[in-house]
Order: C-alpha cells, then sequence, then structure tokens
C-alpha cells in the first residue's frame, strides 16, 4: 500500500499552497527535490524555514523492478522496510554539518524493536516503511519459522513460498507503492525530543542530504528471484521531503530574532555518528564441542566528546557474494542485519580503565546491556534471531524434517547487536553521558564453533564492524553565525 499523506496527517487542508500562519497550527509543506544525482544516487532539499520543524518530518521514497513477476517478485526487506535503502544521511546549515550518519538503518532497528512489538510494528510502521517482521511457533512440531500473517504464501507441504500482491515493487511509477521515512529514523533523534527553530535560520539555507545504496540487495529481497545488484533502484525522480513546522506567532518570532542578535540561541542535542571497522573469523574449530577464539581490540577515538551510548553492529559486505544477502538469496532479511559472531566476549577500556570487572562471557548478561542502551526496554525478537552459538546449533528448528527451515535460517542471529550504556543518571544533554579522554577500547572476542558452516556465515570471513556513538553536542543559532560544536 502507498502512504497516502491526506490519510496519515488526516489533512483537511492543502497546506502546501494555502499555508495557515496562525500561532499553534501544525502546517505540513512537501518540498521537491533541490538537487538530484543518479550517478551518486544522490538527492538534497531545502527546508522551509517556517517555525519549528517536528518530528513528524519524513522524505517519501519510491522502488521501481527490472524483475519480472515470471521470475520472482521484490519487496522491502521485512526487519526495517524501506529505511534500509539509505546509505548516508545529512543535515547541513549553513553549510555546517548538523548531523551526518552512514547506514542509519541499522542503528534505528534495535530501537524499533525495543519499543515495540513485533506486531505493534507491522500494526503501525508497516503502513509507511513496509516492514513486516513476525515468527510464530508451529503447533503441529514446535519449530519456530517466519509466520503466515506476514506477505508471504506458503504452500501447505512447505515446499515453496510467494509472496501476496502486497507491498509488490513495479517497474513503473503508477504500480509501486510510496513509503515514507521519518527523519528521526535517519539521523535526526533528536526531533523525538525537541523541535527544531529552524525560523532562526533567516535568509541562511537548511540543506537535507540523502544517500542512497547502489546495491539492492542491502535492503530489498525477493521470494523466488536471484537479485542482482541493480535489479532495483530508488526512483529519484518521485522522492519529496514532506515537514511538519508548528507555527509561532509573528511577535514571538521576531523577539527571539532580535535576541539572538546578541546572544545565540543554544539547542543541545545528542548527535549520532559511524565509526567504520571490520573483523575477520577463523575457520571453524575440528573437534566436537570445541570453538576457534578470535580477540580484537578496536580502538575508537573520540577526542574528549561525552559519549551516552555505543552500539556494535557486525554486519556482511559485498565481497561475500557466496552467501546471503550477496548471492541475492535473502528471503526477508536482505542486509538489515547485525551477525551474531558466536559465543562472544566483551570488555571495555574507558578512560585507560576497565569498564567491567570482569569480561563479559554470558549471552543473558549481553541482552541486557543492549536493554540499558535501550533505556531499560528489552528487544522483542525472538531467541533463534539474537543467537548463532553453541547450543542453538542444536535447535529443533534447524534439524527437523518437514520444515522449510529457509524462512527461520535466514533470519537466525541477524538480530545481535551490543549495546553499552555511558549515561550516569544525570538529566539533560551535557553532564549526562561519560567524557572520553583517552581512546575508548572495546575488547571483542568472536568464535566459530564445531559444525557451524552458515546462517550466518562465520568462517573465514570478513565482516564489516560499525560502532555508532552517541555523543553530545552543540547548536548555537545567533543572528550573523551559527556554530555546531561537541
Amino acid at each position: 500500500m502507498s502512504l497516502d499523506l491526506n490519510n496519515y496527517f488526516k489533512l483537511g487542508l492543502d497546506s502546501t499552497n494555502d499555508a495557515v500562519n496562525e500561532p499553534g497550527i501544525m502546517n505540513t509543506i512537501r518540498t521537491p527535490t533541490d538537487t538530484s544525482s543518479s550517478t551518486l544516487n544522490r538527492i538534497t532539499f531545502k527546508v522551509p524555514k517556517i517555525g519549528m520543524l517536528t518530528e513528524d518530518s519524513h522524505i517519501n521514497v519510491q522502488f521501481l523492478s527490472s524483475v519480472m513477476h515470471a521470475q520472482g517478485r521484490t519487496t522491502p526487506n521485512f526487519v526495517n522496510g524501506a529505511l534500509g535503502c539509505v546509505k548516508r544521511f545529512r543535515i547541513l546549515m549553513d553549510n555546517r554539518v548538523l548531523c551526518d550518519l552512514e547506514v542509519p538503518s541499522k542503528f534505528t532497528t534495535p530501537n524499533l524493536y525495543a519499543r515495540k512489538s513485533m506486531t505493534q510494528l507491522n500494526d503501525y510502521h508497516y503502513h509507511y516503511l513496509g516492514n513486516q517482521f513476525k515468527t510464530d511457533v508451529r503447533v503441529d512440531n514446535g519449530c519456530e519459522e517466519l509466520s503466515r500473517d506476514v506477505r508471504y504464501m506458503i504452500r501447505t507441504n512447505n515446499t515453496s513460498q510467494y509472496l501476496y500482491n502486497y507491498n509488490i515493487i513495479g517497474a513503473t511509477q503508477a504500480t509501486s507503492d510510496v513509503y515514507g521515512i521519518p527523519l528521526r529514523m535517519l539521523g535526526a533523534k533528536f526531533l523525538e525530543t525537541s523541535s527544531l527553530p529552524v525560523f532562526l535560520m533567516n535568509d541562511r539555507e537548511i540543506i537535507v542530504e540523502v544517500t542512497f545504496h547502489s546495491d539492492c540487495r542491502e535492503y530489498v529481497v525477493s521470494d523466488t528471484a536471484t537479485l542482482a545488484a541493480g535489479d532495483v533502484t530508488v526512483n529519484l525522480a518521485r522522492c519529496e521531503l514532506v515537514s511538519t513546522h508548528i507555527m509561532l506567532d509573528d511577535a514571538t518570532e521576531n523577539r527571539e530574532r532580535a535576541a539572538s542578535v546578541t546572544k545565540a540561541v543554544q539547542f543541545p542535542f545528542v548527535d549520532t555518528y559511524m565509526i567504520r571497522a571490520s573483523h575477520t573469523g577463523l575457520g571453524a574449530a575440528a573437534g566436537v564441542g570445541q570453538r576457534n577464539n578470535q580477540n580484537t581490540i578496536y580502538r575508537l577515538h573520540l577526542n574528549n566528546r561525552e559519549l551516552h551510548s555505543l552500539l556494535m553492529v557486525p554486519t556482511n559486505t559485498p565481497s561475500n557474494s557466496t552467501f546471503a544477502p550477496f548471492n541475492g538469496q535473502s528471503r526477508t532479511v536482505a542486509n538489515q542485519r547485525s551477525d551474531c559472531l558466536g559465543d562472544t566476549v566483551l570488555q571495555l577500556k574507558s578512560n585507560g580503565q576497565n569498564y567491567f570487572d570482569r569480561p563479559i562471557t554470558n549471552n543473558a548478561v549481553m541482552f541486557q546491556l543492549l536493554t540499558y542502551y535501550n533505556q531499560g526496554l528489552a528487544m522483542k525478537v525472538p531467541y533463534q534471531a539474537w543467537n548463532c552459538n553453541d547450543q542453538s546449533l542444536l535447535d529443533i528448528s534447524s534439524t527437523t524434517s518437514g520444515t522449510n527451515v529457509a524462512r527461520m535460517l535466514d533470519y537466525r542471529g541477524a538480530w545481535r547487536y551490543l549495546g553499552v550504556d555511558f549515561r550516569n543518571g544525570n538529566s539533560g544533554v551535557y553532564g549526562a553521558g561519560t567524557p572520553q579522554k583517552s581512546a575508548l577500547e572495546v575488547d571483542f572476542t568472536a568464535s566459530c564453533p564445531n559444525g557451524h558452516a552458515n546462517n550466518p556465515t562465520l568462517a573465514n570471513t570478513t565482516k564489516d564492524v560499525f560502532f555508532y556513538v552517541n555523543v553530545s553536542k552543540l547548536l548555537s543559532l545567533g543572528g550573523k553565525n551559527i556554530s555546531i560544536s561537541f
């Protein structure tokens, strides 16, 4: 289904052409692209400088597919839908970078599944993202699998699966759905707590820049076809910015503008950026019950910034073309995954001292750390999606005959996000985190157990490791200048 703005916002007027300037009214403004580059797969928008920019602002996107229905049907991945298509998101204010986040979908996914259950996500976010991940346990044999309530039609003998006529990516603009990606999910998470006073920009520009993945296997899946990198593209001509603004009365705006000339208006917020690293796994252990352990120490130079939290995401790279998703065979997750690297050990060193009394080796404790990272909200996914170690290899779901286990194996171990909370309990932005006066060391040990071959593939495989750091940041809006500092 396509996103219907009139239904989504319950609009009774065309606020684009007939904007209402009464205080307290929220205006919705649709803005076409300012620049577009098919070579860079990038678009930019100029944000209207009216009132206060709110969290309901989003970007409309549409996909086009060259895969014929006879070969197989394509659809956005089931984890986060259209959100996975964004490779990089930036907001620039007067040519100064307010936020710059690479691969924002993998930062947002654990937060989505912590705040809501799979059913709640499907009931709400499905209508504008196209996600639909849900699992069930079969009553006939007790095996876990992808739920039959999603848009897959499963044959009674479990031999094959086909997509229903929902969220199918067509070849033309008329046959493809439109999706809406909120700015707060792309890197402007601060909009959830505070609206941005864009009216103070005066004659200076606010630019939103979005770069999309050129490899569709990052965010698209097919029921039967083998996807190539260019089989699905983003329809750049159909993209638009839908921004929502809280209107202020003229007297308030003029008073704030005049005050900013003598004293800059300060807007503190928590910003997120990504540090990229890599991990290369060892071969599988030779003996039964054994595992090969590999220790890696990552040094993250945060330059005395105040750290609120840290998220670690191991993920596949396009060089791994022999297994999903870059062999084109992923049916549900695409590359919107954070791979479990077997039984792991975690220790951090912050400001020269160990963060934990002893290294964390228990999977339950690591899950609890992620819960603290998500401010006390546990991620609501099945055990198989979180874990892939010695014990889960012997799970009944992966060994019972008569079940199409491919639906489960595609998401097994794909939700292994590792989060650590550095907040100290204080309220606000500055003073609530932990300043990093020296390099933050992440001491991480991964393993490859005996008998493990794939789903996820660990042995002798190089993966990208994304570290998402949340740090304090300050925007100062003056009458003639803008400053952004950590």
